[in-house]
């Protein structure tokens, strides 16, 4: 009776949701559901969808809502779950997500209701509620999995739109971001706030179309979004040194990305460069610069400059980076161990060096020659497993830097070649993990944390993905870690417990 009481009350719900617009089912160009919907199940689902989840995300899931515009974060692209999980469309995963009732702790800023608790909240007898909510939350589920596009990259050429607006806008922002005098002049306000304006769109599209790709770029496009909408509120609201600074701290989200394959320069721009030298820019500055706009062959020539200059101490120009990024870009972009061999060997003949840099310098060195002699087995996760070693190399990280960036090359290119099944790119997501876990040299940006996230996804119950686990949680929870003891967020504690469940297959 409480079951046959439930459908009555499911069915009374949906007849009354079916007055509601017609949402766009997606075109036969636009998606190619990869999974199998149960169509009588996804054709109760739609009109869920309409009343609940339409004003928000949109007819058509993309996440353009009419009160999307209202909310801090802009709600997601419905269509795009499976393609932001490598393919993967759990259904206990997203009905625990849309029900919410089990992670409230969890939701102190949530934005999206708790559906559990709203569902069936007209309903006084609970026993039949609950049923209600369970129907309305399958049948949900059944049309969210209808819609999803298949797991393919975006237009190229929309893509590369957006990353020609957002070189624009670096372009221009990046080198007053450098002067506060330039950022701040109120002459400056109207051209700056209008690059913020096409940053931020640009950055939305790229964010979109990301989702579609692999787990590095989905997850370097959306922090992108996320910082350029932020980015451009603060300035808007007159925060301009917060804004300034936000803006040199995107750099290291655009390193990230530019620094994952081999690539060849973006076209010079003369403007560009104009522009950095009129503003009397530091080496340190020009070159950091340089990497994160695509200028990668102008950028390695002012890494190597600067080794050789006095302008910065050898030991601040190991303390800020600039040893690993001219590194990272020649091993992983530029692909050559030859000429930052020879850099560091004249690098290391300046008498300011300490002897532990001085130490390092060596090792690298030495693993450049290595590498340069080594012949790939066939295997590449074999091979970046090699070069990465084991936890007893953990204390040898600084040294082992070479040999790490070398490995994190080899998985970026086995993932984007493709023909990995999908245990193997669940290893090659892992092992990513790994590295950046011992490598990851900014508090800003981690990309470790998706890497874990993804290998997880795409083995659930599988030892790699309880792996996965296990060292995504020491990651996170180290990083909430002080004399004060241990404090990890809410949020944060009931992600890694979902994501225990997954590892574990639950």
């Amino acid at each position: 009776m409480v079951h046959r009481l439930a459908i009555l009350w499911l069915a009374l719900a949906l007849g009354c949701a079916a007055s509601a617009p017609e949402a766009p089912r997606p075109s036969s160009e636009q998606s190619s559901p990869p999974l199998a919907a149960d169509p009588v199940l996804a054709e109760l689902g739609e009109p869920v969808f309409r009343t609940y989840c339409a004003s928000c995300h949109g007819l058509d899931g993309t996440g353009n809502g009419p009160a999307a515009s209202a909310l801090n974060t802009p709600p997601a692209d419905l269509r795009r779950i499976a393609a932001r999980r490598g393919g993967v469309f759990s259904d206990a995963e997203i009905a625990r997500k849309i029900d919410g009732r089990f992670d409230i702790d969890a939701h102190g800023t949530r934005e999206m209701p708790i559906w559990g608790a709203a569902f069936a909240a007209d309903i006084p007898d609970g026993e039949v509620a609950e049923s209600v909510t369970r129907g309305r939350l399958a049948v949900l589920v059944e049309y969210l999995k209808s819609i999803q596009v298949a797991h393919e990259p975006e237009s190229p050429e929309a893509t590369r739109q957006d990353m020609a607006q957002i070189f624009s806008a670096m372009a221009f922002l990046l080198p007053r971001s450098l002067d506060d005098r330039r950022f701040e002049d109120p002459e400056q306000a109207q051209a700056i706030q209008a690059a913020l304006d096409v940053l931020d769109r640009a950055s939305s599209a790229l964010g979109r179309h990301g989702a579609s790709e692999d787990a590095s770029f989905a997850h370097l496009s959306h922090s992108l979004s996320i910082d350029a909408r932020d980015i451009r509120i603060r300035y808007a609201e007159g925060h301009h040194r917060e804004a300034r600074y936000l803006v040199q701290t995107l750099t290291e989200t655009c390193v990230a990305c530019h620094s994952r394959l081999p690539s060849s320069s973006a076209p010079r721009s003369d403007a560009f460069v104009r522009e950095a030298e009129q503003l009397d820019l530091s080496l340190p500055e020009r070159a950091k610069l340089a990497f994160a706009t695509r200028q990668f062959d102008v950028a390695a020539d002012l890494y190597e400059k600067l080794f050789e200059s006095r302008e910065t101490s050898a030991n601040d120009i190991d303390l800020n980076g600039y040893l690993a990024d001219y590194l990272e870009l020649e091993i992983r972009v530029h692909r050559d161990l030859e000429r930052p061999a020879e850099a560091l060997a004249r690098f290391r003949q300046r008498d300011d060096l300490s002897p532990s840099l001085r130490s390092d310098v060596d090792g690298w060195i030495k693993g450049l020659r290595a590498l340069s002699q080594r012949a790939p087995s066939g295997l590449p996760l074999d091979d970046a497993e090699q070069l990465i070693g084991d936890d007893e190399h953990m204390a040898e990280v600084e040294g082992r830097l070479v040999q790490l960036l070398e490995a994190s090359g080899v998985l970026h290119r086995a993932l984007a070649a493709g023909g990995l099944s999908q245990r193997d790119r669940a290893r090659a997501y892992y092992l990513l993990g790994v590295v950046e876990t011992r490598i990851g040299r900014s508090y800003w940006l981690s990309e470790a944390e998706a890497y874990l996230e993804t290998a997880i996804r795409l083995a659930p119950g599988q030892p790699i993905a309880r792996k996965a686990y296990g060292l995504l949680d020491e990651f996170l929870v180290a990083g909430y870690s002080g004399s004060g003891g241990t404090h990890v967020p809410p949020d944060l504690h009931a992600k890694l417990e979902q994501l225990r469940r997954i590892a574990e297959g639950d």
